[in-house]
C-alpha cells in the first residue's frame, strides 16, 4: 500500500497523520511510537526529566524528516522546512522556512536563475515545492524567508517519566498535535508570502 498526499488546504500547513502511523506500525501500535522509543534518549541541552518545551523539540524531531520518511507529521509541499528549538528564555520557538521566487521581492533580477518548481509526476501543483534550479553554468538567486513562531508553553505537556513507554510516546504525541495546531494558525502568513490558495 503506498503513501497517499494528504488533503491540505489554505488553512493547513502540517497534517499529523494518525491513520497512516497506526496502519503501518511494525509493533501493532504506532510507527511513530517506535521511531520514538529508539530515538528519544538523543541528547538535549539538559538532562530529563524534560522541560515542555524541551520534550515537545524531542517530540517533534522525531516526527518528520529526516527521521521519519513519510513523516507521522505531513508537511505542505510549499513549505521548506519546519524545526522545533528552545529559546534563550526557556520557551518553544518553531522555525518555518519558506523558499520564496523572484515575483516575491521588490526588484526581479533577470539574469539570476530562481527556484525550480518540482516537475515530478504525483508533485502536488496546488501547493508546488520548489528544488534548487539544475542550471549549473547560470548564477542563481535563491531566496528563503524564515518565520519564527513562539508557542506558548501552557499547550505543551512535560513528561511524567523518564523512560520512552506508552505514557510517554502519548504525551509526546499529544506535543506534537499541539505544535501542528498552532503552525496552522499562522498559515495564513505564509500563503501571503507565496501567493497560495490564490
Amino acid at each position: 500500500m503506498g503513501t497517499s498526499m494528504p488533503q491540505f488546504d489554505p488553512h493547513t500547513l502540517v497534517i499529523v497523520d494518525d491513520d497512516y502511523d497506526q496502519r503501518h506500525a511494525s509493533d501493532g501500535h504506532s510507527r511513530y511510537g517506535a521511531y520514538f522509543q529508539r530515538r528519544a534518549g538523543l541528547p538535549l541541552d539538559g538532562e530529563p526529566p524534560y522541560t515542555a518545551p524541551q520534550f515537545a523539540v524531542v517530540a517533534w524531531g522525531i516526527a518528520g524528516a529526516p527521521v521519519m520518511s513519510p513523516g507521522y507529521v505531513r508537511v505542505r509541499p510549499d513549505v521548506h522546512d519546519i524545526t522545533a528549538h528552545v529559546d534563550d528564555d526557556g520557551g518553544l520557538l518553531l522555525r518555518v522556512e519558506i523558499r520564496l521566487r523572484h515575483r516575491a521581492l521588490a526588484d526581479r533580477p533577470c539574469y539570476l536563475g530562481d527556484w525550480e518548481q518540482d516537475r515530478n509526476l504525483g508533485a502536488d501543483q496546488a501547493w508546488p515545492r520548489l528544488d534548487t534550479p539544475y542550471q549549473p553554468e547560470r548564477a542563481a538567486l535563491l531566496t528563503t524567508a524564515t518565520l519564527l513562531l513562539p508557542v506558548h508553553t501552557g499547550n505543551l505537556i512535560a513528561p511524567t517519566g523518564i523512560k520512552p513507554d506508552r505514557t510517554m510516546i502519548g504525551q509526546a504525541r499529544d506535543n506534537v498535535a499541539a505544535v501542528a495546531a498552532h503552525i496552522n494558525t499562522m498559515a495564513y502568513a505564509v500563503n501571503e508570502l507565496t501567493g497560495a490558495g490564490r
